[in-house]
């Protein structure tokens, strides 16, 4: 029963936790100019549009010091984005991991 209880509990956490770093990346995030590094395949793929994980190294406009991030997300197969592309990258300042990565199509 305590497994049970555990899971759920577990579950929501997931569930919201995702929901409120979303609203702290939309309410706290910045946006700065990011080159692609690497792009990897992840094997899936929705409608025939592969999902990938994005390696970008982001330039802080504000004069801070570069640094990497990467994120797993859908993009469209007929712009899949390449080492060495410009990307724009909303992230939070305090918390790199918290990001999303704009692919212009």
């Amino acid at each position: 029963m305590l497994g049970i209880i555990r899971l759920i509990v577990g579950g929501l956490r997931w569930l919201f936790g995702g929901r409120q770093r979303k609203a702290n990346l939309q309410q706290s995030g910045v946006n700065a100019s990011a080159q692609v590094l690497s792009v990897q395949d992840t094997g899936s793929s929705v409608n025939g549009n592969p999902r990938v994980v994005i390696t970008a190294r982001v330039t802080p406009d504000d004069g801070g010091e570069p640094f990497d991030v990467s994120n797993k997300q859908l993009v469209s197969r007929v712009a899949i984005p390449r080492a060495g592309d410009t990307v724009t990258v909303r992230y939070v300042p305090d918390d790199h991991s918290n990001c999303a990565i704009s692919v212009n199509a």
